[in-house]
């Protein structure tokens, strides 16, 4: 059988890039992504809204302080409770990028 430009059933459901939108954005230092690379790189489940940000100061959450960094929000009624969140930020000592 062959499989090379075929998807499984499970992901023709769940993953349908298709029916994916990303908000309208304008990234920071340099970032740039079509909106299909935003999609792959959140792997965000069929129907969802990603909105995209760069925050450039730290910021305060419920119980850590969040870096700076690329932050994709995944809203999806379907799939999650509450949006969920994926940052992109450098770690300034190793000067590496780190998914948070």
């Amino acid at each position: 059988m062959n499989f090379i430009n075929t998807a499984p059933l499970f992901e023709e459901k769940h993953f349908d890039q298709n029916t994916v939108k990303v908000q309208p954005h304008r990234l920071h230092r340099g970032h740039t992504f079509t909106d299909e690379q935003v999609i792959r790189l959140c792997g965000a489940p069929t129907g969802s809204v990603i909105t995209v940000a760069y925050h450039n100061q730290p910021r305060d959450d419920e119980s850590e302080t969040v870096p700076p960094g690329l932050f994709f929000e995944i809203e999806n009624q379907s799939y999650f409770i509450s949006p969920a969140e994926i940052g992109v930020v450098e770690d300034a000592v190793q000067r590496t990028m780190s998914i948070y």
